[in-house]
């Protein structure tokens, strides 16, 4: 696949499935009955008025023709929000006779991880003064403000038969100065990593592609001493006649983690290698840094989280973790048949996770520290953290990472939450991260917690984590 050819005239939205969210309990038969309050420190949720300034401020910066609507919860069509899931409330609307237009679903919190726990997203309605027929949606993550715009193009639609076949087409140079600076509006000035595609117009069969459409970059910010890039980010594509967004993803979060990987990319591929050898197979080589999403690498297709290279990245409780990307080849020994797949190394732990479209099944127990629990269920959904929590002696034990999504402090000898205060001496300390007592968590939390016997999981319900559904009725 030549680079120049990942310019697109089709444009799809993809809609982000999110997983659900989190923690473990000890194992106990019975449900810790703690009252279910909101908890100190808890990631909280943005007013629709504030989300409307990170949207306006990304379709302004790339310069998107359409008109933003549904600003402030006063201009709402139903006269409050309306969650996609709310059945309830979409029933009750329709036999009132009101609009109950959607106005707000769940997306992933982040661009580049999970978040389950903080899906809610508010939805804009977008019109156009050029297409007056047509409707599309802003949607902003009312915890971080990950922002999705979608393209405003129909499908097979060239620039032609969208009124701009009189313009000429812009240089791959010129495209790439209008990214730059978008990129710089909207996350400050700094160092860039530019993923990009770029196009010849002196050949004639670029120019004939890319005239039709429109060109794609992915710009990260980029720790100028470590070169990790970080979770401010956009991607967008831009139209090769007029220089406009068409469509776009934003994301600008503070860093809150080391930058300064602790485990070097050599040893990263030790210890993958390291583990596929548990599974019978061996790698056969390692890809250079890039961006291969949308790749088909021998038979392995790989999505948008598909870039080689060292990265911050956030887990279900909106947690970070510097992360190795990595992308290599393999075969299962004594086979010559060779596939691809995807894996990131803690940077600083050293912990490996194969990505979903690796194809690769570990159920690898940590066997040095006990159990290792790959996943959880809160609120009936199961969740699947990337630090993981640990069954030792018949106890459930968590990362500290996981406090501030539950709504719980750690001041260093007590776990502070609006339930109550308790001082915790039973902690372990497990490949440099520190584990605390699940059970102690939700005490403070406020969390419904009990043991599923059949299913040898931990339950917990949380009504606090649930998306919130009907918002700010309009007063």
């Amino acid at each position: 696949m030549r680079p120049w050819t990942i310019i697109v005239l089709v444009f799809i939205a993809v809609s982000l499935t999110v997983v659900s969210i989190l923690l473990l309990t000890n194992l106990t038969n019975g449900p810790v009955s703690t009252a279910i309050s909101l908890a100190v420190a808890q990631p909280q949720m943005m007013t629709r008025e504030q989300a409307a300034q990170i949207a306006l401020r990304f379709i302004q910066a790339g310069r998107y023709p359409g008109t933003l609507h549904w600003l402030t919860t006063n201009d709402l069509p139903a006269g409050q929000e309306v969650h996609m899931k709310d059945d309830a409330l979409i029933e009750r609307l329709f036999h009132e006779g009101k609009d109950w237009a959607v106005t707000m679903d769940d997306m992933a919190a982040t661009w580049l991880g999970s978040g389950d726990l903080f899906p809610t997203t508010y939805i804009f309605l977008v019109t156009f003064n050029r297409w007056p027929d047509r409707r599309k949606v802003v949607r902003v993550n009312a915890y971080t403000g990950y922002t999705e715009v979608e393209p405003y193009r129909e499908p097979d639609e060239t620039n032609d038969e969208l009124g701009y076949g009189h313009l000429p087409v812009k240089s791959y140079q010129e495209l790439r100065s209008i990214a730059l600076n978008i990129a710089e509006q909207l996350l400050g000035p700094g160092t860039f990593k530019v993923f990009e595609w770029p196009y010849d117009l002196s050949n004639p069969e670029h120019y004939e592609f890319v005239s039709k459409g429109a060109c794609l970059f992915l710009i990260f910010k980029q720790d100028m001493n470590t070169g990790a890039l970080l979770s401010q980010m956009v991607k967008f594509y831009l139209n090769t006649r007029t220089g406009e967004m068409e469509m776009g993803e934003y994301e600008n979060l503070p860093v809150t983690i080391s930058t300064v990987p602790k485990i070097t990319r050599e040893e990263a591929q030790k210890r993958v290698a390291q583990e596929l050898t548990k599974l019978g197979c061996e790698v056969v080589n390692w890809l250079p840094d890039g961006y291969y999403a949308g790749m088909i690498i021998h038979d392995t297709g790989f999505g948008r989280d598909a870039i080689v290279g060292l990265l911050v990245t956030h887990g279900p409780f909106l947690d970070q973790y510097l992360m190795w990307h990595l992308i290599f080849t393999y075969k299962c020994i004594g086979s010559d048949e060779i596939t691809a797949g995807m894996a990131m190394v803690d940077a600083h732990t050293g912990e490996v996770h194969f990505g979903y479209s690796s194809a690769i099944h570990l159920g690898i127990l940590d066997k040095m520290h006990g159990k290792s629990l790959k996943f959880i269920v809160i609120n009936d959904k199961p969740i699947y953290p990337f630090s993981q929590a640990l069954l030792v002696n018949g106890r459930v034990y968590v990362p500290v990472k996981w406090l501030s999504g539950l709504g719980v402090r750690w001041d260093g000898t007590k776990l502070v939450g609006r339930y109550k205060t308790q001082e915790i001496k039973d902690k372990l300390l497990r490949k440099g991260q520190l584990y605390l007592p699940l059970r102690a968590i939700c005490e403070v939390a406020g969390i419904y917690l009990w043991w599923d016997n059949r299913k040898k999981v931990p339950i917990l319900r949380a009504g606090w984590l649930e998306p919130r559904k009907s918002a700010a009725r309009r007063q």
